[in-house]
């Protein structure tokens, strides 16, 4: 799951990134070719290094901030609720009573 969000957050990080640099080196456009001739290579490590370390920065917060197993916290919750077992007594109360058709 931290996975997905870290992609997410990378992606719009970067969209912002793009629109917002862009305008900024407009005055690079004449030298365009000569300088994807040259450092094309340069350029793509350097870039593809910021996204790696971009994503694995967002997913260590994800991870910090617990929301590796937030998955499996929820199934088990929907099944301890199925089966009637929850803390929330309340809630189980109105499952039941949703499941039995007794609705209020």
């Amino acid at each position: 799951m931290p996975w997905r969000i870290a992609t997410g957050l990378s992606l719009i990080v970067w969209v912002i990134a793009l629109l917002l640099v862009g305008e900024q080196i407009n005055y690079l456009e004449p030298y365009a070719p000569i300088l994807i001739a040259q450092y094309t290579v340069s350029l793509s490590l350097h870039l593809l290094t910021a996204m790696v370390t971009l994503f694995a920065f967002i997913y260590w917060l994800a991870r910090r901030a617990g929301l590796g197993d937030v998955g499996g916290k929820l199934k088990l919750m929907d099944k301890r609720l199925a089966a009637g077992q929850s803390h929330d007594e309340e809630l189980a109360l109105r499952l039941q009573r949703e499941r039995t058709g007794e609705l209020e």
